[in-house]
This record gives C-alpha cells, sequence and structure tokens, in this order.
C-alpha cells in the first residue's frame, strides 16, 4: 500500500512536467531536434502514467483507436495538400508537428493497451 502512495505522489508530481516538456517539443520541433515523434513518446508515457495512476487503462480505448484514425487521415490531408502549397509558413510546420506528435502519441497508447491486455 506503501508503494502505491510513493506513486501517486511521485507521478503526480512529475506529470505537469512531462506535459510541458512533450509539448514544448511538439511545437518547437520544427525549430530543434525532436519533433512530433519524440513529443509524442512523450506525451504517450504521461497518458500512461497518468491512466497508470487511476487504473482506468481499457476505460477510453474506442475513443483513442478512433482519435488515431482521424489523426492519421488529417496528416494524410495536409501532406496532400502541402503538395499544392508552394511556401510553406512556420504555421503549417507547427501544425505538422502537432498533428504527428497527436498520432504517435494515441498510436503508442493504443500498442500499450494491446500489450497490456494480452499479458493479463
Amino acid at each position: 500500500m506503501k508503494e502505491k502512495n510513493i506513486f501517486n505522489s511521485t507521478t503526480r508530481l512529475i506529470l505537469p512536467f512531462i506535459y510541458m516538456y512533450s509539448f514544448s517539443l511538439i511545437i518547437y520541433g520544427h525549430d530543434y531536434p525532436g519533433g512530433g515523434f519524440q513529443g509524442g513518446t512523450f506525451l504517450a508515457t504521461a497518458f500512461f502514467l497518468q491512466n497508470l495512476q487511476t487504473e482506468s487503462l481499457t476505460n477510453s480505448f474506442k475513443k483513442i483507436v478512433f482519435m488515431e484514425k482521424i489523426l492519421v487521415l488529417l496528416f494524410v490531408i495536409l501532406v496532400l495538400f502541402s503538395l499544392f502549397l508552394n511556401s510553406y509558413t512556420v504555421y503549417f510546420y507547427v501544425l505538422l508537428n502537432v498533428v504527428i506528435g497527436m498520432e504517435v502519441s494515441f498510436g503508442l497508447y493504443t500498442i500499450i493497451i494491446l500489450y497490456l491486455e494480452e499479458v493479463h
């Protein structure tokens, strides 16, 4: 029981920093090393830790899979739109990084949930 309290306290303490770091990696990924993929992995880790803390891993599995599909479709639309765009702006790169980061985070979180369901 004491280990659970230590885990919950530590998770509550570090989660805001993980969220801030992942969003900064996603948003500033077009200027610095990092970007959508690295920020998405940090974001998936934050989702996983938060749901481990509340012990509700599979409650919103269908919503997560649906959002992942929507984000893949949005990514394909953005790539097709970029073929016709002559000049790329910073906003386009930021939007692309955000979509990639969210898609990676939902995809990794889906893989984690499926793995944990298979193990149990």
